[in-house]
């Protein structure tokens, strides 16, 4: 019997050593049923909707399962909880979808009003819009507390109120009056770190044009970039700098990159496959159209294994696209646009290389895959980023408020690649050397 006890002491010493007998935390389950509510809501979302979880789990390593699981170990874990903490842990453990299929959270205080810059009803009334309706009211919020207004605007349409709504919120962009009434002066600040950079990196030989992002401060710089395309007469190659760049507008670089330097049309076709859980009904259609400008189609939605029956795509990956339920097929395309300051030719005339990173994204991202597909430009670096498979949706976790961003579609490329993989350059940087001077490399050695 003496024995037993000082084996339980010894047992028990030996626990205490070693931080003692795990803590029961079972009562913080319930505790915090709204927090552990709105995980599980997460988690069935990304898993129902987002037809490029395979993709990211394959080429980007992120296994959002266990970044689910770890988030309600925290949760359960952590000494105080409220909205705040659920938030930051969120955003801590979710960081690896960070740039995959734009994913991202908003975070907006719920049911809390907030000291805005500009009042939501005034803004109600510009717009015309019942403040009854809640993915109004949660629209307005966000543009009067963040001034993104553009980013507002779109996410307008994403809450899905409907595209006759949207229109009339998207056709504000071209109104002056709500440009200036958004603070101008804070944009201007922000589109400061967009701007472009030109140089000439050897005389009458080698130019260089570095593109940071593709924004709506892109078109305006439009004078700097066609000047610089004068300057540049006669020159062997043109160095097209994308790395880091996180997207913005695709048409972008085709008006500015693209299209003064072609004198025929170019053409890509695309694929996006839709999951049964979220199926390319017309009005995601009709958007699709919207966003993908420079783009055609797409017309009607099919089923899925009719696409694969119909064309073929080399790269694309059959397990992937058995789960889906439908797709369709559009085309990204550039005209020619030739300029009288340039006699009508093209504004340049040698080679052009695109250098590209994992920083590369998004809108960047499409063009990056156009230029490779059309053979418009020789790609030189690593593997871009992908970072798509528009359009976007947004769904909202009622306990804590937050909204929820992701791409809902798998957008493959002409051979089925979806675009989310990155584009593979056509020469990986060189041992030693960034894709700059790898780039100059080849150039010297006459490899292009």
């Amino acid at each position: 019997m003496l024995k037993k006890i000082l084996l339980t002491i010894l047992a028990l010493l030996a626990l205490a050593a070693c931080g003692g007998a795990p803590e029961d935390l079972s009562y913080r389950k319930e505790e915090r049923a709204l927090f552990f509510e709105d995980l599980d809501y997460l988690a069935t979302l990304l898993e129902d909707n987002l037809a490029l979880w395979s993709v990211i789990y394959r080429d980007r390593g992120v296994d959002i399962h266990a970044l689910t699981e770890s988030a309600r170990d925290e949760i359960l874990r952590a000494d105080n909880m409220d909205n705040s903490a659920f938030i930051s842990i969120l955003a801590r453990h979710f960081e690896p979808l960070d740039r995959t299929a734009h994913f991202y959270f908003r975070f907006i205080p719920p049911f809390v009003p907030e000291d805005f810059d500009y009042d939501i009803e005034e803004l109600a009334q510009y717009f015309n819009v019942d403040l009854e309706n809640e993915n109004a009211y949660m629209f307005l919020r966000m543009v009067a507390g963040s001034k993104d207004w553009i980013t507002g605007l779109y996410y307008m349409a994403r809450l899905e109120m409907g595209l006759e709504t949207a229109a009339r919120f998207l056709s504000s962009i071209q109104n002056a009056d709500f440009y200036e009434f958004l603070a101008v002066s804070e944009i201007e600040e922000q589109n400061l770190r967009h701007q472009i950079v030109t140089e000439i990196l050897e005389s009458d030989r080698i130019a260089y044009i570095a593109l940071p992002r593709l924004s709506w401060y892109v078109h305006r710089q439009d004078e700097q970039i066609f000047d610089f395309y004068e300057k540049i007469q006669g020159f062997e190659h043109l160095i097209v700098d994308i790395r880091g760049n996180k997207g913005g507008h695709a048409y972008i670089f085709k008006s500015f990159i693209i299209e003064p330097n072609i004198t025929e049309p170019l053409a890509a076709y695309r694929f996006a496959f839709g999951l049964p859980t979220t199926p390319i009904s017309q009005e995601r259609l009709a958007f699709t159209r919207y966003q993908f400008q420079r783009f055609t189609g797409p017309h009607a939605a099919v089923p899925a294994p009719q696409i694969l029956e119909t064309y073929h795509l080399p790269d694309i990956n059959l397990e992937d696209v058995a789960k889906m339920e439908d797709a369709f097929k559009f085309e990204s395309y550039a005209s020619p646009n030739l300029l009288s300051r340039f006699n009508y030719q093209t504004a340049f005339d040698g080679k052009i290389w695109l250098l590209i990173d994992d920083g590369v994204g998004s809108a960047a991202e499409l063009s990056t895959r156009f230029a490779q597909e059309t053979g418009f430009a020789t790609l030189v670096g690593d593997v871009s980023g992908g970072n798509f498979g528009g359009p976007l949706r947004t769904w909202h976790l009622r306990n804590s408020g937050i909204l929820v961003n992701f791409d809902t579609l798998y957008v493959t490329d002409s051979l089925g690649r979806p675009f989310e993989a990155g584009t593979i350059p056509c020469h990986p940087n060189r041992e030693g050397k960034d894709a700059l001077q790898t780039t100059l490399a080849l150039i010297d050695e006459g490899q292009y």
